[in-house]
């Protein structure tokens, strides 16, 4: 039986500005476990516009904002992220408030389905390994820890802002999932 869509995604506008600064990115407690470091004021929005701007002029997707469809509340950020190799980043993050309500792994699903919308192959999520909710996340979505890959190194500047920490690699493959044209 399918689940109730409870939200949907969205690209990203400058009006969502003070909504992401107050809700979840100038709150340490939700950024801990993540590679980018807490907003200090408004103006830290723009690198992320910037950034979903270029990803989606680029890709026809990026960064998404995810919004209650009841309510049309701003609840959290999520989306792909490309770069130059076959597999994507997929990301997310909710406030505080709607944690443990499964908003992020239906927010997960929407972005699995709008790779496979785009034909990408493989996604690829980088976790801190103390974040057990997300690792959960992307196990209930059917990401498994990528043994054949070294996992990455990086910054989580709430964690420890002077050393790279190791991340747990998890990753999906889709391409079983999409159909040649030739076939």
């Amino acid at each position: 039986m399918p689940q109730e869509v409870r939200i949907q995604l969205r690209r990203p506008q400058e009006e969502d500005r003070d909504v992401v600064f107050e809700k979840w990115a100038s709150d340490p407690e939700v950024t801990k476990y993540m590679a980018w470091a807490t907003h200090r004021c408004r103006d830290d929005f723009d690198a992320f516009i910037a950034l979903s701007d270029g990803t989606w002029d680029a890709f026809d997707y990026g960064p998404v904002i995810i919004e209650d469809l009841v309510t049309g509340e701003v609840i959290g950020s999520a989306g792909l992220l490309f770069d130059d190799s076959e597999e994507v980043g997929v990301g997310y993050i909710l406030r505080k408030e709607y944690w443990g309500k499964g908003y992020a792994t239906e927010a997960l699903r929407l972005s699995i389905d709008a790779a496979r919308d785009l034909g990408v192959k493989r996604l690829v999520a980088g976790i801190h390994p103390a974040h057990i909710a997300s690792r959960n996340v992307c196990k209930k979505c059917g990401f498994a820890i990528d043994e054949e890959k070294p996992a990455g190194r990086f910054i989580f500047p709430q964690i420890d802002p002077d050393n790279e920490s190791y991340t747990v690699r998890y990753i999906l493959d889709l391409g079983d999932d999409i159909v040649e044209e030739n076939e």
